[in-house]
């Protein structure tokens, strides 16, 4: 592969954030014509569902016939915890 030809390029596909979870997908430019159906989506886990201290971000998109999901979370730690983790 050329480093300088333009279709090895990467270039980002989008990105999400909440707090300081956050997660940015990036392709290789000649492949970006593959990918559609591009969602985003965040969740509060922190008090009373308000704060952004804990929780989850995730980026759903299509890559040619296979979906692609991927998630990023910051949950409580303590094993007495587990409980609200796995809801």
């Amino acid at each position: 592969m050329d480093p300088d030809s333009s279709d090895d390029k990467f270039i980002e596909l989008t990105h999400v954030n909440l707090a300081a979870t956050s997660m940015i997908v990036f392709i290789r430019q000649k492949h970006a014509h593959l990918v559609s159906k591009i969602k985003t989506d965040t969740l509060k886990l922190g008090t009373m569902g308000l704060m952004a201290n804990k929780g989850a971000v995730n980026i759903n998109f299509s890559l040619g016939d296979h979906e692609v999901m991927l998630i990023n979370c910051h949950l409580e730690a303590p094993d007495e915890n587990s409980g609200r983790r796995n809801e």
